[in-house]
């Protein structure tokens, strides 16, 4: 498969890719994931901003950021996820980026209610409102562009 069409160069698309491993792994800034990399802060800082480095700092992000051994190069090479380093594929919500997300809190809280109502009868209102909140969280602490929330 090769990268998303549009106006993302194939580093824009490694960006995206990397600041979502980055916020995955609970890095909260891009200085405490360089340091988790063994680099500076500003080749990191290149890489998510789109800019070409050097192999070696492709290498040290690879190790940091838990993908696999060339998995940047793939994605450089017109790829279309990043293979972790324990065999699972990172599709990018750079897929997404380019829908409109900005009804997704309201859709998810109203499928959400109707799944509870359907499947859990019992469950108080309160109860499927707090489990939809955490469905939400744990969208966004993975990095999807919830809007409007």
């Amino acid at each position: 498969m090769s990268a998303p069409t549009g106006d993302s160069s194939p580093l824009d698309f490694l960006a995206t890719l990397v600041r979502q491993q980055r916020v995955a792994l609970g890095f909260r800034s891009k200085e405490a994931a360089a340091e988790a990399c063994g680099l500076s802060h500003m080749p990191y800082r290149n890489v998510e901003a789109g800019r070409p480095v050097s192999a070696l700092t492709y290498t040290k992000i690879e190790q940091g950021l838990k993908l696999a051994p060339g998995a940047c190069r793939h994605v450089l090479d017109g790829g279309d996820s990043l293979l972790l380093a324990d065999g699972t594929e990172l599709i990018v919500r750079a897929r997404l980026r380019n829908h409109d997300l900005s009804h997704l809190p309201e859709d998810l809280r109203a499928g959400m209610m109707s799944a509870a109502s359907a499947t859990a009868p019992d469950l108080s209102l309160g109860q499927a409102d707090d489990m939809t909140r955490r469905v939400l969280e744990y969208l966004k602490e993975r990095g999807y562009p919830l809007k409007g929330e």
